[in-house]
């Protein structure tokens, strides 16, 4: 079993001392600017959550809109459909003719 010496043990107290120390500041120096970056994406991420809530606020009021033209529009084709008329489908049309030469 070894026996420590005094001088050994001082050594070894210093060096854990200093390790402490070392890496307490070395964690204030690296705590600080991540803290201060965290924070200015916090506000960054506010800031666009903002901005995309705006825009759902918009986009909402077109979707009301567009709503209340497909409701007008179904009651529209009810209406056709009791006086005996009946659709036929959605048909593409395509015309062919001749280019216009200089």
């Amino acid at each position: 079993m070894k026996t420590w010496r005094l001088s050994e043990i001082v050594a070894l107290l210093l060096f854990v001392a200093l390790f402490t120390v070392g890496g307490i500041a070395i964690g204030m120096l690296i705590t600080e600017p991540m803290i201060d970056e965290a924070s200015s994406m916090c506000v960054k991420t506010s800031d666009e959550l903002s901005q995309k809530k705006q825009i759902i606020k918009s986009q909402e009021s077109i979707i009301n809109t567009k709503d209340k033209q497909i409701i007008q529009l179904n009651n529209r084709i009810d209406e056709l459909e009791q006086k005996g008329m009946k659709s036929l489908g959605m048909f593409k049309i395509t015309a062919y003719g001749r280019e216009k030469c200089l």
